[in-house]
C-alpha cells in the first residue's frame, strides 16, 4: 500500500492526508469516509498542516491546507479538495514539516534546510544547521522551535529569525529507556 505521512484537520469535519507518490485523500465527515483527491505531484509528500485565517487574498477566508515533501515541494489548497497549487521552496532537499509562525511560513527539511515565506508562493532558504536533518517545526507564541535528528533542537535567539541557538539534548541525562518489544 501507499504510505500516508501526514494528516491535518481543517474544521467543519474536513480532514486531508498526504503521502507517497503525491497521494492526497480527503474526508468531509470527520474521517468516516475518504476519497482520493488525486496527485498534484508525483513526489512524496511528508506532512500537511491547516493554517487558519491564511491568505484571504486568494479567496480563503477560513485558511489554507499546505503540504511539503521531496525535492522542496510545497502544495496548497484553500479547501483540501481542489484548487491545489504547486510551488518549489528552491531546494532539492526533502521538506519534512511546515508551520506558520509570526506571519511567516516555515518549512524544515533534510540537511538543515529551513525555507521561509510570507505568502506560501515565494520562498527564501535559510540553512541553519546543515549537518542534521530537521524533522519538525512548532511554535511557542511567535517563536519557532525546530527539532532534528540526534536530539537537536534549534531555537530563536535574535530579534528576528536570523540567528539560532543549538540546544543539544542528551537523553542519558533523563535516564531515558525504550519500552521492551
Amino acid at each position: 500500500g501507499t504510505n500516508l505521512n501526514g494528516v491535518a484537520f481543517g474544521g467543519n469535519g474536513t480532514f486531508v492526508s498526504v503521502g507517497d507518490n503525491g497521494i492526497i485523500i480527503w474526508s468531509e465527515d470527520l474521517g468516516s469516509t475518504w476519497g482520493i483527491v488525486g496527485n498534484v505531484t508525483k513526489r512524496n509528500l511528508n506532512n500537511i498542516r491547516w493554517i487558519p485565517n491564511a491568505l484571504p487574498e486568494i479567496g480563503s477566508t477560513k485558511g489554507l491546507f499546505i503540504a511539503v515533501g521531496a525535492a522542496g515541494t510545497v502544495i496548497s489548497s484553500p479547501n483540501g479538495l481542489n484548487s491545489w497549487s504547486k510551488y518549489s521552496a528552491g531546494t532539492t532537499n526533502a521538506l519534512n514539516d511546515i508551520s506558520f509562525v509570526n506571519n511567516l511560513y516555515f518549512a524544515v527539511g533534510n540537511k538543515g534546510t529551513v525555507a521561509e515565506s510570507s505568502d506560501s508562493f515565494y520562498w527564501n532558504l535559510r540553512n541553519y544547521y546543515q549537518a542534521t536533518d530537521l524533522l519538525s517545526v512548532a511554535k511557542n507564541g511567535a517563536t519557532p522551535i525546530l527539532s532534528g535528528a540526534g536530539g537537536l533542537l534549534l531555537t530563536e535567539t535574535g530579534e528576528y529569525i536570523v540567528e539560532w541557538a543549538v540546544r543539544g539534548i542528551s537523553f542519558e541525562m533523563f535516564n531515558y529507556s525504550t519500552p521492551e518489544s
